[in-house]
């Protein structure tokens, strides 16, 4: 793993760390990805959280460049 792709995903567990710190509910993409809501079956962990954050800001960086 690249210094870069280290830097990010750093970043990404601190937010991910202060937001289940943070007893507010937001709805956003992380919110979505640590509640789930109801329809949500599967608890994922830390690691698949910031998977799918980067999963999803690197197809919308793709649909737009």
């Amino acid at each position: 793993m690249s210094h870069r792709q280290e830097n990010i995903v750093s970043m990404l567990r601190r937010l991910v760390e202060e937001r289940r710190a943070c007893q507010e509910t937001k709805h956003d993409m992380l919110g979505h990805l640590m509640n789930g809501g109801e329809e949500n079956r599967y608890n994922l962990t830390d690691e698949e959280k910031i998977d799918q954050m980067i999963a999803i800001l690197y197809s919308g960086y793709e649909t737009v460049m």
